[in-house]
């Protein structure tokens, strides 16, 4: 049997520009056929390799099965722009049969650059994603104003952006006048005055008379959100002390939030939370508090009445994207 057969060509080689390259190509002819098995190059469909290049050529047959393969080894010495448009083909010739494959050089810079672009694509997708993550309030903060959400607090039945639930005094030293400032002086003067926010406190907005459970439930129902302050414990406080919640209103906003899907919580820590942390809560507190972990305010730190701190940006973040429409007050006999 004698016909060629080709055999190690690849049919893609990569390599550098200015690289010197050796492309070997190998000719099975058949068995004892050393006059009829030859293997060469051409470039571009000519003989004629020109100035740059140059091939070798051996045929050998070897012993005991005389296996006859003819080889072609193409030398570029250094390989130019022209060579990555230019088709390589090696052609074997048997005794019967004539065969060729063609090759085709490719850059090795192009795999460098995707490689380089791939990794500087993941860096800056990771370098955006984290910026997202810091600055994803600044965000939402940004662009609120510019979009029409069609689920507002314009345009529902609620009066009030939020209802205020704080902890009562009488339980031990837990900074009240820091408490009493936050809920009295600060909140309602970057809330209701700077973002025009429309809360429902306790015991600010109560009504003298009104049963004080029905007008939790009502209130709380009216609210969009509902906001939980709890106060700073004194460090010294014993461990077995028990805090005053609030009473009915503590058990019906809590009542509301665990219950009531629609119901989103704001939780608010005025000073430290003390050596117990918040183990001192009622159980339904703790599950809450392990949804979402309270913001924390320091009336001693920068900016702390002011609507662009940090803090306060978090707070309206979890607040309605737009407040509730002012509506004009009801007179009361």
């Amino acid at each position: 049997m004698s016909t060629s057969q080709m055999d190690s060509l690849r049919v893609v080689f990569h390599c550098g520009p200015g690289m010197l390259v050796q492309i070997r190509c190998s000719v099975f002819c058949g068995r004892n056929v050393e006059k009829y098995c030859s293997a060469r190059w051409q470039l571009g469909g000519q003989d004629d390799i020109g100035r740059g290049y140059h091939q070798t050529h051996t045929v050998v047959t070897s012993p005991p099965s005389l296996r006859t393969v003819a080889t072609a080894v193409l030398t570029i010495e250094e390989v130019s722009v022209k060579d990555f448009q230019t088709q390589f083909k090696c052609i074997g010739k048997g005794l019967y049969s004539t065969e060729s494959q063609s090759l085709t050089l490719r850059p090795r810079g192009k795999i460098t650059s995707l490689v380089i672009g791939g990794v500087w694509t993941l860096v800056v997708g990771v370098f955006a994603a984290l910026m997202v993550k810091l600055y994803a309030v600044d965000l939402v903060l940004l662009v609120r104003p510019c979009l029409r959400l069609r689920c507002c607090s314009r345009e529902d039945s609620k009066l009030y952006d939020a209802y205020v639930l704080y902890q009562a005094e009488g339980g031990v030293s837990t900074g009240e006048d820091t408490l009493a400032l936050f809920v009295n002086v600060v909140l309602p003067a970057v809330l209701e005055e700077g973002c025009r926010y429309r809360l429902c406190i306790q015991g600010r907005d109560d009504i003298p008379g009104e049963d004080r459970l029905e007008m939790a439930e009502k209130r709380i129902r009216q609210s969009r959100r509902l906001m939980v302050i709890l106060a700073g414990v004194d460090r010294h406080a014993p461990k077995d002390h028990n805090l005053v919640l609030g009473g009915v209103d503590w058990q019906v906003g809590l009542h509301h939030a665990l219950t009531q899907t629609g119901t989103r919580v704001v939780l608010i820590q005025v000073g430290q939370t003390g050596p117990q942390g918040y183990a001192h809560l009622s159980p339904a507190l703790q599950h809450l508090i392990t949804k979402r972990a309270p913001l924390r305010w320091r009336h001693d730190s920068q900016g702390a009445a002011s609507p662009n701190s940090r803090f306060w940006k978090n707070v309206r973040y979890l607040m309605p994207a737009r407040p509730a429409s002012r509506r004009a007050p009801t007179a009361v006999v």
